[in-house]
């Protein structure tokens, strides 16, 4: 295989697997990679009377929206701090649970 195969290879694996934005790239000397995020975060805030701000925070895996918070906040800055807090609560409380619940993650086989 040289390096026009293989981008080939490439394009065509990635027009048929898109798999939570996962996608197939080829590294220095035909290293092979199948990358991208599992869970991504997306929020949108709109400016109401005054200095309060509307909007939410939601978690992906994929395409699936697996869970949102709404957010209002008299002023940008409290805004800010609160939806960092929570982003950073929700990363920690998701980590915690893959960590303690790694054997459900893990396939018999691979336990071997």
């Amino acid at each position: 295989m040289d390096w026009k195969q293989a981008e080939k290879w490439k394009e065509e694996a990635n027009s048929t697997e898109r798999n939570y934005d996962m996608e197939w790239s080829w590294d220095c000397g035909f290293k092979l990679d199948y990358d991208g995020p599992l869970i991504h975060v997306s929020s949108r805030f709109y400016k109401n009377n005054g200095d309060i701000f509307d909007g939410s925070v939601s978690f992906y895996i994929g395409d699936e929206c697996v869970f949102t918070r709404e957010f209002s906040c008299r002023h940008i800055n409290i805004l800010r701090e609160d939806v960092l807090e929570y982003v950073a609560s929700v990363r920690n409380n998701i980590h915690n649970l893959v960590i303690n619940n790694i054997s459900v993650f893990i396939t018999k086989d691979m336990q071997k």
